[in-house]
């Protein structure tokens, strides 16, 4: 003869067995999170360098360098002195030179890891990808001769 069991215990045998249900799927949910945040963490700078050499030439627009590197720190007239500064005492690296209208963002990948760009009239300016070359690497690939 089969002994049944009270509708209580049938309950609270389900609802465990849903919170046990709950528990997994949150817990697949956050590793995945953390996996995602771990590669990115671990490749931001590699990614910036990729992008910087191969997506981002110069004269690309700042709408399409927004979309590549994601939203920027527009500087102000302050904090962009001594970038302007650079511009001007060292022309062979700004060929195009500065202008007044020229504006500087700063694009970050985390921890510091970030670059500032010029603009001017909304496309980049004295951006020359062939400096970015020697990081564009898979980690521990070593470069091809």
């Amino acid at each position: 003869m089969t002994r049944r069991w009270p509708r209580f215990w049938l309950r609270i045998l389900f609802a465990l067995t849903a919170i046990a249900a709950l528990a997994v799927v949150l817990g697949l949910r956050a590793f995945d999170y953390y996996d995602n945040w771990y590669r990115w963490d671990h490749r931001r700078y590699d990614f910036l360098h990729v992008a910087l050499s191969n997506e981002v030439p110069n004269g690309t627009r700042f709408e399409d360098v927004t979309r590549i590197l994601g939203q920027g720190k527009v500087l102000s007239a302050a904090d962009a002195v001594p970038h302007r500064r650079l511009v001007t005492k060292y022309p062979e690296a700004a060929p195009e030179g500065l202008e007044a209208s020229d504006i500087f963002v700063r694009y970050t990948m985390g921890d510091g890891a970030g670059i500032i760009l010029q603009f001017r009239s909304g496309k980049l300016v004295n951006h020359s990808p062939q400096d970015f070359e020697t990081q564009n690497q898979l980690p521990g690939v070593a470069p091809s001769e």
